[in-house]
């Protein structure tokens, strides 16, 4: 035999150790540039939330750059970050290995039960090793890792209303301020009639930045009745499919057309309609309130003036451990909520009331979003 088997043993533990020391020290540097990454990220949180409290000038170019900056400091290049976990993945197989090497070197039959007490640490061992793989692998790549979520938000996190008011001391109304909302009513044909021309109007949401993520209720009369009214409501949540070029992905976009549900043109009053938009923010207790007029054109209702939201205080809501919004106070100022409070919940996505057919009914509205 050319080695000392006992000589040979040190020499492998010690190599082992300094393996390990190695990867601490790869966990010490990953970890200084998570620091310095979280700290620019919350730099850029601290001026969001000051840009949000400026309510007299139009900043949404400054948010949305704001944004995409945050984005590029949120995501490392893939290349390094594959490279440093492909160095812990090749390090941590190594000394896993020799652990068990060692271990089937010095056993001696028979195997007795008492033998797993040896097993104990060596599994201990393997079981940090791979929590402190995930750990530096949600530090790393925090994109597809939620783990610091709370400490470093994603970049979609900051178009989301009810993140920025649950978590970040943000003013969600000047937040909407410079969203400017605006709506339109579309004249467009339908494809079902037979014989005839029919209309329908599509309910258009309109945002020059597109913050998401809160209920909302839209309403006004028909014909001018009071009996009879466009109702539509749900929870909006966008998703912008990433680049497809670059394959990046896209936190925020701007001229956003949200397409809120139809109904029929020729039930809607001729001289000008009076519209009420309810926005329902999680961690709040108000909704903020947008009151539309429009004004009748030839193929569409334009808003006659963009009205300023309010924080409509004779409302209040909450939302429930289920996740359905749940009106405390002031439920008979929303129409129609009897109907729809049930379909009031997180990710239920975009519905409307179909008052055409014998039975009023709640419909999907699977419009796609798009850019205009």
């Amino acid at each position: 035999m050319v080695f000392n088997y006992e000589e040979y043993n040190l020499i492998i533990l010690s190599l082992v150790g300094g393996l390990i020391s190695l990867l601490g020290s790869v966990g010490i540097f990953v970890s200084l540039t998570v620091q310095r990454r979280v700290e620019r990220l919350q730099e850029l949180l601290e001026e969001l939330i000051d840009l949000s409290y400026d309510k007299e000038h139009n900043i949404t170019r400054k948010i949305f750059q704001l944004i995409q900056k945050y984005q590029m400091y949120y995501i490392l290049p893939h290349g390094p970050s594959k490279t440093i976990m492909q160095y812990l993945d090749f390090t941590m197989t190594l000394v896993t290995v020799t652990w068990l090497a060692l271990l089937f070197l010095s056993f001696t039959p028979p195997f007795r039960i008492i033998s797993f007490i040896y097993l104990i640490p060596v599994l201990g061992g393997l079981i940090l090793m791979v929590f402190y793989r995930k750990l530096l692998q949600n530090a790393i790549n925090p994109l597809d890792n939620q783990l610091f979520n709370a400490i470093i938000p994603p970049p979609v996190n900051l178009r989301s209303v009810s993140f920025l008011s649950s978590y970040v001391n943000v003013s969600v109304h000047s937040i909407l301020q410079q969203a400017r909302l605006s709506m339109v009513l579309r004249r467009i044909k339908r494809e079902d009639c037979v014989g005839q021309t029919c209309y329908d109007a599509e309910i258009v949401l309109k945002e020059e930045l597109s913050f998401d993520d809160f209920f909302y209720l839209v309403s006004f009369p028909l014909n001018g009745s009071k009996d009879s009214c466009f109702v539509a409501y749900g929870h909006l949540q966008i998703s912008f499919p990433p680049d497809p070029v670059t394959r990046k992905p896209i936190p925020i976009n701007r001229n956003v057309n949200i397409t809120l549900g139809w109904c029929n043109w020729s039930a809607l009053p001729k001289d000008k309609i009076e519209a009420k938009l309810y926005i329902f923010p999680l961690g709040e207790k108000h909704p903020i309130l947008y009151q539309f007029i429009f004004l009748p054109e030839m193929q569409y209702y334009t808003v006659e003036t963009d009205p300023l939201p309010v924080i409509d205080r004779k409302i209040t809501f909450t939302v429930t451990k289920d996740n359905a919004l749940k009106i405390i106070d002031g439920e008979k100022e929303l129409p129609c909520f009897d109907l729809i409070a049930a379909e009031l919940r997180l990710d239920s996505g975009r519905k409307y009331l179909d008052y055409e057919s014998s039975d009023i009914r709640s419909i999907d509205c699977i419009a796609e979003v798009y850019i205009k």
